[in-house]
Order: structure tokens, then sequence, then C-alpha cells
């Protein structure tokens, strides 16, 4: 999981470092540089990754949170027949 939080942060962090890489390579004012650089090819690749990394993420937690909630039930059927055996 936190190969995914990892990947997802940095590519998330990367945003406005690639859309200003990107504007830098367009003429015309900031405002145009800058819609210029939203709308490029390169920049909807970059937020396709940020998409998949938060995807991967997301299932990745997911997994892991039911592993855990199996854990808890298996600990918990494990407390109720000590118990039972404690009765007996």
């Amino acid at each position: 999981m936190a190969k995914y939080t990892a990947l997802y942060e940095f590519l998330d962090g990367e945003r406005k470092v690639v859309l200003a890489k990107l504007a830098s390579g367009f003429d015309g004012s900031e405002a145009t540089r800058e819609r210029q650089a939203l709308a490029s090819t390169e920049y909807c690749i970059h937020l396709e990754g940020i998409k998949e990394a938060r995807h991967e993420m997301l299932k990745a937690k997911t997994h892991y949170e039911s592993l855990q909630a199996l854990f808890e039930l298996h600990r918990t059927k494990s407390a109720d027949r000590r118990s039972e055996m404690k009765m007996i």
C-alpha cells in the first residue's frame, strides 16, 4: 500500500511543476500559456497517471482494510471459543 500511496502523492505533488514546465513552452500571456498547457496531451497523460495511481492506492487500501477486518473476525471467534471452553 505504501508504494501506491507514495506514487500517488509524488505525481499529485508534481502537478504544478509539470504544468509550469509545459506552460513555459508556449507563447502569450501567462493565462494563455497556462490554458494551452492544461489542454496539452502531456498534461492529460500526467493526469491519467495520477488517476491510475490513486485507483491503485485505493484498491490496495481496501484490500488492506479487508484483511484487517478478517483478522479481527478470526480474533473475535478465537476469544469466543476460549470463553466457551472456560464455561464448560
